[in-house]
């Protein structure tokens, strides 16, 4: 059984790669889009507890780890988070699905305006977290 940190620690890896996801969509992340990223978790995602770096490190780490191997396979990484939302539905709280959703239109406003690529991801992903 899966401790209670182990838990948190995948939900942002898989949080990171979902980011990710909605950066790449356009099949590119600009440095631009990556430093913005950056900001944006640490805005919306550092919380008040022992575990402040750690929740935004997670989040950049996976992120970063994508953006540097140029793995631009958005749907892949939106799959694997929406099979994880549907593996563990009680992490996502009505309020941790807004956040979710703010944070990934931030991401995909990030670089001037949303495409039509990210609109679709957005929607999808929306979508995936009503179920």
């Amino acid at each position: 059984m899966e401790t209670k940190k182990t838990l948190k620690i995948k939900f942002y890896q898989n949080l990171g790669m979902l980011l990710y996801a909605i950066a790449a969509a356009d099949k590119q992340v600009r440095e631009e889009e990556f430093n913005k990223f950056k900001v944006l978790v640490k805005e919306h995602w550092e919380e008040n507890n022992d575990e402040k770096e750690n929740t935004v490190y997670q989040i950049v780490n996976a992120f970063e780890r994508l953006h540097k191997k140029e793995a631009l396979n958005a749907e892949k990484y939106f799959n694997d988070f929406v099979n994880y939302r549907n593996e563990y539905p009680d992490l996502f709280t009505e309020a941790v699905r807004k956040r979710i959703m703010k944070t990934a239109s931030l991401v995909a406003l990030s670089f001037s305006k949303v495409n039509k690529s990210e609109l679709i991801i957005l929607a999808k992903l929306d979508m995936a977290l009503k179920k």
